[in-house]
């Protein structure tokens, strides 16, 4: 599903949620005495992430970035935040068609944020099937086989090591050789939360600019959906 494709249903949502969001403010002061500050705010900052899912044009990275922000800031001083998703978000590139990815975003306002891609083997995941209308359905287990040969999963599977950690950045003592791969595009795993051939998901990137550093394992097994979760996707709501 490309960015800013939203179901119909969540559409019409749109004027409702930002009317709400409108209301909310104006009458802040009574809604405040009527229940609490802390209260308040956890109902307007939930009404404000759904308003922002329903957006038409949907900047997916910039709503990702703003909800860390939120947490990070939600946090007592120096707290350590650890955001788990895609590789393409963690990354640190902006498209050239595009909005700087999280990655880079949370760079330059945190300046130590750390990107930590993942790698793997095989295994499989959790990902969403695409009705013939275009829409979400089911939850799939999509699963992949050992990786192809000479892609980057495949060289990382060479080590006699299930599990380890790649550093990129920051490291002097690397040989020109390997400085030179790292700067070479890489076929490394694509998957997405959408099923797809496993043949497919598969993407060119230059792992040395992109990413801190690579945690590769052997295997990788999908999450488990929640009841709630599985009610959701069989009812086509995307999330």
């Amino acid at each position: 599903m490309a960015p800013g494709h939203r179901p119909g249903g969540e559409r019409q949502g749109v004027e409702p949620l930002r009317s709400l969001e409108h209301v909310l403010e104006r009458e802040s002061t009574r809604f405040r005495d009527r229940s609490s500050t802390a209260e308040f705010d956890r109902v307007r900052w939930f009404v404000h992430l759904m308003s922002r899912w329903v957006e038409p044009e949907w900047p997916r990275e910039r709503h990702l970035m703003d909800s860390l922000v939120h947490v990070v800031e939600s946090e007592h001083p120096g707290a350590k935040v650890i955001a788990w998703l895609h590789n393409s978000h963690v990354a640190v590139e902006t498209p050239p068609d595009g909005e700087p990815r999280m990655g880079r975003q949370a760079r330059d306002r945190f300046g130590s944020a750390y990107s930590l891609a993942l790698e793997f083997g095989h295994g499989d995941f959790q990902t969403r099937e695409i009705t013939r209308d275009g829409q979400l359905g089911e939850l799939v287990v999509t699963v992949m086989p050992r990786a192809r040969p000479g892609s980057l999963p495949w060289r990382l599977g060479q080590a006699d090591s299930p599990s380890f950690v790649v550093p990129l950045r920051g490291t002097s003592s690397r040989s020109h050789q390997v400085d030179h791969w790292l700067g070479q595009a890489q076929l490394e795993h694509g998957g997405m939360w959408i099923a797809a051939d496993p043949e497919t998901l598969y993407e060119d990137v230059v792992v040395g600019e992109q990413y801190d550093s690579i945690l590769f394992v052997r295997r990788v097994t999908s999450s488990h959906p929640t009841p709630s979760a599985q009610d959701a996707a069989a009812a086509g709501f995307s999330f």
